[in-house]
């Protein structure tokens, strides 16, 4: 349903707190990123906005813009799954937290490699290429050590869903294809096997992933073949095995 930004402003002008949420706890903010509507989310997160008629007194209120939902999502989130690019740059260069997680601990970044969302990917790591610190292989050890360990990365999503572009981008940038996460999931090459993704299965094996690595059933990706007779499952077996 289109919103009239004309009745959007007006309700702004008038005092209307634009960090009223509904039974979701989505905010107006939440619900344009949803939609990808640039010029409703610039008018909700703008001090001043295209108020020249407006006097030095009036205060107009505005989004909190790292506001969360009940599954503790932020507009930025929103974006970001549905592939609304120009909306996630707005955010970002007003102040969007990236590193804000999910009830299912995903991030923006996460969401848009779980949706395929390559150009906004792109852009979310042109900006803020400081996502990809705890995923370099620089870091392959804090990660190993840490108390705190992920039940996915942006490659295991983006591997999953054989979202070969995205995971062919990330590995590009320095992801370390063979960063584990603490769930049966293991690395990626094990997300891509258990989804029957044999490109990406391909891309992996050509980025040097170790075949050798257990998920958290100490299980090898070829034991997570074995039984299966699909022919998809054959093909992979014959990627594996070289």
């Amino acid at each position: 349903m289109a919103i009239s930004k004309d009745i959007v402003r007006i309700l702004l002008e008038h005092g209307a707190n634009p960090n009223v949420v509904d039974h979701n706890g989505s905010s107006p903010l939440h619900l344009a990123s949803w939609t990808g509507d640039y010029e409703i989310v610039d008018m909700l997160i703008s001090i001043n906005n295209d108020n020249n008629n407006s006097q030095p007194n009036d205060k107009k209120m505005i989004a909190d813009i790292n506001l969360k939902n009940k599954d503790n999502e932020t507009a930025l989130h929103s974006a970001c799954q549905y592939g609304h690019t120009p909306v996630v740059s707005l955010l970002l260069t007003q102040g969007a937290d990236p590193f804000v997680q999910n009830v299912r601990q995903e991030t923006p970044l996460d969401l848009a490699s779980q949706y395929g969302r390559l150009e906004t990917i792109e852009l979310l790591l042109r900006i803020r290429f400081d996502l990809l610190n705890e995923y370099l292989p620089t870091n392959r050890n804090n990660n190993l050590n840490s108390n705190i360990r992920r039940q996915h990365s942006p490659l295991h999503l983006a591997s999953r869903n054989g979202h070969k572009s995205i995971v062919k981008l990330l590995l590009d940038l320095g992801f370390d294809v063979n960063y584990l996460v603490i769930t049966v999931n293991g690395t990626a090459l094990h997300e891509a096997v258990m989804c029957g993704k044999n490109e990406v299965v391909r891309l992996l094996l050509e980025a040097g992933t170790d075949i050798r690595l257990c998920n958290d059933q100490e299980q090898k990706v070829q034991q997570l073949l074995e039984g299966l007779n699909t022919s998809v499952a054959k093909q992979t077996r014959k990627l594996i095995r070289g």
